[in-house]
């Protein structure tokens, strides 16, 4: 990439992982010794804490915005809830059985419960054996269409005001 003329490589991630995550970051620092190219992982700042980052990292690009705004709730929503099922109902309708996820109820867990599902496996199957965390049934196709427009012209701003910034630029975009 860098032989092409790529400075600037930026991650964005929504997947939750923890293991996943980490192993991204590990892999943007390498790739910034390795190649001298300019990688960022833009992260909200709850992931920030929740990775064990201070924030201040060279390859760490801090983001304000974290949960979209429309989507209200009472139900935590991490995994296959609201927010990922209107999103895939806009631009994957046929990947979307409509009728099951309209019937399945809210998971009501409570943030002791996701500290538990978070370990992953076993733990997790327990908590929600279906699969999801939140409220899939609540999904709108129109919602998720503007919840990644939404998302896409936020970090495109984040983006833009990074590099017109240069590393001067405020950590949280």
């Amino acid at each position: 990439m860098r032989r092409w003329g790529v400075t600037y490589v930026f991650n964005i991630n929504w997947h939750g992982d923890y293991e996943h995550n980490l192993t991204i970051l590990e892999a943007i620092k390498e790739a910034r010794i390795d190649t001298g190219i300019r990688a960022y992982c833009i992260l909200t700042e709850e992931k920030v804490k929740r990775f064990g980052l201070t924030g201040s990292e060279a390859y760490v690009i801090i983001r304000k915005t974290s949960l979209p705004t429309k989507v209200s709730s009472r139900n935590l929503q991490i995994h296959a809830d609201v927010v990922e099922t209107s999103i895939m109902a806009n631009f994957f309708p046929s990947e979307v059985n409509s009728e099951l996820a309209k019937s399945l109820e809210p998971t009501n867990l409570t943030p002791n419960d996701l500290l538990v599902w978070r370990q992953g496996w076993i733990d997790a199957r327990r908590i929600t054996p279906l699969g999801y965390l939140g409220d899939p049934a609540s999904f709108d196709p129109m919602t998720g269409k503007e919840l990644i427009e939404n998302d896409a012209r936020n970090l495109a701003n984040c983006i833009e005001v990074f590099i017109k910034e240069g590393y001067k630029a405020p950590k949280f975009v």
